[in-house]
């Protein structure tokens, strides 16, 4: 289980991810904003706990340990101040203890298939180039061998990028 991601700054109506410094540099230079409200911004910009609002490399290995079977459904995107986060907490206590019951272990549920699924939900999904390296070390791990670059590109030629993903937002 992650911690969760944080929920985004909102500056003027609009959600922003911590990247809103920089937008707001760019202002203050061209003189839309002054440096009053550069300090306001700086100070929205990562409203709370919890990994940053963008689907940077933290989000994107989340959804990923989704796919790969290491996580439960739904459970990556869900804010780290939501109230379903202590819910999914006790559900993945109890899926841990009947997996080990079983005598089930991650090498068991990381496979070729499940890496192959992991990329292509990268793909899909527009994820952090970094989860590139992060699945080429599970893949090793697991004892797969190396997972070539090639086969991230044959993948990528295959599936089309389809959602521009951000986490989700509580009804709390």
């Amino acid at each position: 289980m992650n911690g969760g991601p944080m929920y985004p700054a909102e500056y003027k109506g609009k959600h922003w991810d911590g990247n809103i410094v920089s937008e707001a540099i760019g202002w203050k230079k061209r003189g839309l904003i002054d440096e009053e409200e550069f300090r306001q911004i700086e100070d929205i910009a990562e409203p709370g706990p919890g990994s940053c609002t963008m689907y940077g490399t933290a989000n994107t290995m989340c959804c990923l340990a989704e796919t790969l079977g290491m996580m439960l459904p739904e459970s990556a995107t869900v804010p780290a101040i939501s109230k379903d986060r202590m819910a999914i907490a006790y559900a993945t206590g109890k899926k841990i203890v009947d997996l080990t019951h079983r005598g089930i272990t991650a090498r068991q549920i990381i496979n070729s298939d499940s890496i192959y699924n992991a990329i292509c939900l990268l793909v899909a999904t527009g994820g952090s180039t970094n989860a590139i390296l992060h699945l080429q070390a599970l893949h090793y791990e697991a004892g797969l061998g190396k997972l070539s670059l090639q086969t991230f590109d044959e993948i990528s030629r295959k599936i089309p990028t389809i959602a521009s993903i951000y986490p989700r937002q509580s009804t709390t």
